[in-house]
């Protein structure tokens, strides 16, 4: 009995120690409200679409992926805006975000933001 239960939690451990590895973000970024890239991981480019919308271009196809932001300075002084942010894949592009920013009145807007990419 003792050797069923010394398999079992190690086989948890193994697991476990496999689902923390596959937590961290396969990709971010954050972009500056004009548009700017200021840094990110596997993040290769940004561009402001027009007031409120962007693009942010991967490494890697990330069409089938889970994506969240929020809007945020890309320094570390003063606050933003506030603000809301709506991110969905890119039609015609599946190495790329669709990100759109909002002030308080729901009205499309620029604002720096931080997304995340979880495939």
């Amino acid at each position: 009995m003792k050797s069923r239960y010394a398999l079992f939690a190690a086989t948890v451990l193994l697991v476990a120690g496999s689902a923390t590895a596959s937590q961290a973000p396969s990709a971010t970024a954050v972009v500056d409200a004009d548009g700017t890239l200021n840094r990110g991981l596997n993040a290769l480019s940004a561009t402001h679409l027009a007031t409120g919308q962007y693009e942010v271009a991967f490494n890697s196809n990330v069409s089938e992926c889970g994506y969240t932001a929020a809007v945020g300075l890309s320094g570390n002084a003063g606050s933003s805006a506030f603000g809301t942010v709506n991110v969905a894949k890119r039609g015609g592009n599946k190495k790329a975000i669709f990100v759109q920013t909002f002030d308080v009145g729901g009205n499309l807007a620029d604002l720096g933001f931080h997304a995340i990419v979880q495939c």
